[in-house]
């Protein structure tokens, strides 16, 4: 008799794959949902150069989903970012990956 192996499952999305653009052109704010899943975990907070790495400034809300949500509004520009969860720091898996000047991998967001 086989024996299925429950398998861990982390999902991060943001609200889109391609650059969120604003409608009016300006530098006005572009309000951004992220969202993180990972049943493993019980903290997540969205971490990067927005908020000056501080994971006390955007701690996520876990919803009725078992989603765990965030919204930012970001000036154009692009962001590097990380999930910094109750088990470590995570990269999202839905974003691309840009390496800092310490040798570390960061997700990227890009706002136009």
């Amino acid at each position: 008799m086989a024996v299925k192996k429950a398998v861990k499952k982390t999902v991060a999305k943001t609200a889109t794959k391609t650059p969120v653009k604003n409608s009016n052109g300006k530098n006005s704010l572009k309000s951004i949902s992220v969202k993180f899943f990972n049943p493993d975990i019980s903290s997540v907070s969205l971490v990067g150069d927005f908020n000056d790495w501080d994971p006390t400034k955007t701690k996520m809300k876990k919803n009725s989903n078992g989603e765990y949500v965030a919204s930012i509004k970001l000036k154009p520009g692009s962001y590097a970012y990380k999930f910094l969860t109750s088990n470590g720091w995570i990269t999202d898996p839905c974003a691309e990956c840009v390496e800092d000047s310490l040798g570390n991998q960061n997700s990227l967001l890009i706002v136009m």
